[in-house]
């Protein structure tokens, strides 16, 4: 997928790679240490509740810096379960990611999270700079769709491709292209999720990539809860467009 939006969207602009510094600053949380809340009353237990609420946000205010991600409130409409959480990039994009996977690094890519248990199983977003204000002057659903399956049937290594599903979200300029369809190559069949949108002359990319085997009896029909949850993933990621 993101060969695709390179290929077409970058042939006079080089992408840029968002860096970010390999240690976050350290913080010392330091708070005396509180009594069973049993073993006062009165005044005491007042103070006691005061002492553990604020432990508790200077513990949170440590772990995201240590994190170097936002915390992320969940949309009224959208349902957070227990094998996602939320991401965060200040200032640019917030979407949920699966609890068990890991941060991790990949050239081109401002954020990648990677299945500690399956390697071929990743998420990541990309952030190209363009000259469109929306997706619909870059073309429509159905162009975007021909693009992407051109550009995996150009490499040498796709022996199939085939759209699987399809769908808008928003109105425009904010109108934000999904997808979801399945490569099958020499080095195995796999299905590959996107989310894409453009906002402050920026082209923003989620893609997910779940691999399902080698050979002619591989499916991804086993793997239908990743995909599910990375179909969750998908929706709800959203980027700030700002005021």
């Amino acid at each position: 997928m993101l060969a695709a939006w390179s290929c077409t969207t970058t042939q006079r602009w080089r992408p840029f790679v968002r860096t970010r510094p390999e240690h976050a600053p350290s913080m010392t949380v330091r708070c005396g240490p509180c009594p069973s809340l049993a073993a006062v009353s009165g005044p005491q237990q007042d103070r006691l509740i005061e002492c553990q609420h604020r432990r508790a946000v200077l513990l949170n205010i440590a772990l995201i810096t240590a994190l170097g991600a936002a915390p992320m409130q969940a949309d009224a409409g959208q349902q957070v379960s227990p094998d996602l959480v939320p991401y965060a990039s200040p200032g640019q994009y917030s979407m949920l990611v699966p609890v068990t996977w890991k941060q991790t690094s990949k050239p081109g890519a401002d954020v990648m999270f990677q299945d500690a248990a399956a390697s071929s199983n990743t998420l990541g977003v990309s952030i190209l700079p363009v000259r469109i204000q929306s997706l619909e002057q870059f073309g429509s659903l159905r162009d975007v769709e021909t693009r992407i399956l051109a550009a995996e049937r150009a490499k040498e290594s796709t022996m199939s491709t085939a759209m699987l599903s399809s769908s808008v979200r928003g109105s425009p300029p904010n109108t934000t292209y999904e997808f979801e369809y399945e490569v099958d190559s020499t080095r195995g069949k796999k299905r590959l999720l996107a989310a894409v949108t453009v906002a402050g002359s920026k082209l923003h990319i989620l893609n997910a990539s779940v691999g399902c085997g080698k050979g002619e009896t591989a499916t991804c029909a086993p793997l239908e809860a990743d995909l599910q949850r990375l179909r969750r993933a998908i929706a709800s990621f959203d980027v700030d467009r700002g005021a």
